[in-house]
């Protein structure tokens, strides 16, 4: 049980080594602040009851007694989606434009969403990095189990050097005020939502089953796509955003989204499943969840251990069906990047 117990100390030595991601952070940066990616007072706050909400943990204990498989907790909203990764000077100046105002779907408030969800990602890969590499070399490891985890290190390295490509081109953006590089699908909704989530993935399939790109191919920068819940004037919002350098893969994507909802497919029911199988940076009312049928909270829960099983083969339809009967929010317009407004 040492390896155990030394995962989760190096784990949680990790989680609270923080640092500043800013693009110009440097020794000033002394008061490194708990940063929430999913904001508290505008977001969180509003699907909490007594503080507190539901997210899915995916801790190793919880995997090993599952096999993999992700089980709901309640956390409250002070540490609900945070993470050490920016000074308090930099998160206050930086983000002031989202914090502050609602979604406007205004292209700097789109970059700056984006990019503090990529650099969540950033940090929990480069703490990665430093988890394996303390225990590639743990001597209770057996010859399988180190060559896991050496496969583990080799993954987590590549993932992290393509965040490190886009978080450059992001920055690169965000210093020149070049705002107009970010793109954006944003789909709202008058209605009260249940889930806040914020995330970054690198599309590999589409809606249909059809695949984008390679993410086995270690040669080449994979498109990147962010997507986060907001408040927005009258409502809320789930928005797709882009850097112009991951267009590709990115439109295809919405297109496919399009597509399949022209053709009769319910476009809440595949926001829904797509949110939940496509990143584990939840947070959701706890009634909402605590109301649902068992086979709902099943189909919910097999999507999330997308994001935590490494032995679940991952189906090139998981964006296809599902969640047919699932309720959770509707969505009643579309705005999107155009040269109308950019």
């Amino acid at each position: 049980m040492r390896f155990t117990s030394d995962f989760q100390r190096e784990i949680k030595r990790l989680s609270n080594k923080g640092r500043c991601l800013h693009f110009d952070s440097g020794n000033r940066c002394d008061q490194i602040i708990s940063a929430h990616t999913i904001q508290k007072s505008r977001q969180l706050k509003n699907i909490a009851e007594d503080g507190k909400v539901y997210r899915f943990s995916g801790d190793l204990s919880i995997l090993n007694r599952t096999n993999g498989i992700p089980e709901s907790k309640i956390i409250c909203i002070n540490k609900a989606s945070t993470f050490p990764g920016f000074c308090k000077r930099h998160d206050n100046d930086l983000f002031r434009p989202i914090d502050q105002d609602p979604l406007l779907t205004h292209p700097l408030q789109v970059g700056l969403y984006a990019y503090r969800s990529l650099c969540r990602e950033f940090f929990l890969k480069e703490n990665a990095i430093g988890l394996w590499t303390t225990l590639v070399d743990h001597p209770e490891l057996s010859d399988r189990n180190r060559s896991l985890v050496a496969a583990s290190l080799a993954g987590n390295k590549l993932g992290f050097n393509r965040l490190l490509f886009h978080k450059q081109k992001f920055e690169a953006s965000i210093q020149s005020g070049s705002f107009q590089d970010f793109q954006h699908t944003t789909f709202s909704s008058k209605m009260p939502f249940p889930i806040q989530v914020s995330g970054v993935y690198c599309p590999d399939f589409d809606f249909f089953g059809a695949p984008l790109q390679n993410l086995a191919n270690p040669t080449s920068p994979l498109d990147c796509l962010a997507f986060f819940t907001a408040p927005s004037i009258d409502g809320w919002s789930l928005c797709f955003a882009w850097h112009n350098s991951s267009d590709r893969a990115c439109s295809a994507l919405l297109r496919s989204l399009a597509t399949i909802v022209h053709e009769g497919h319910s476009l809440d029911t595949a926001l829904l499943r797509f949110v939940f199988s496509c990143s584990e940076n939840h947070a959701f009312r706890i009634s909402w969840w605590d109301n649902l049928p068992l086979s709902h909270k099943a189909s919910i829960i097999n999507a999330a251990a997308l994001m935590t099983n490494p032995y679940q083969p991952l189906p090139s339809t998981y964006l296809l069906n599902g969640f047919e009967s699932i309720q959770a929010w509707h969505f009643d317009s579309v705005r999107f990047t155009s040269p109308g407004n950019a």
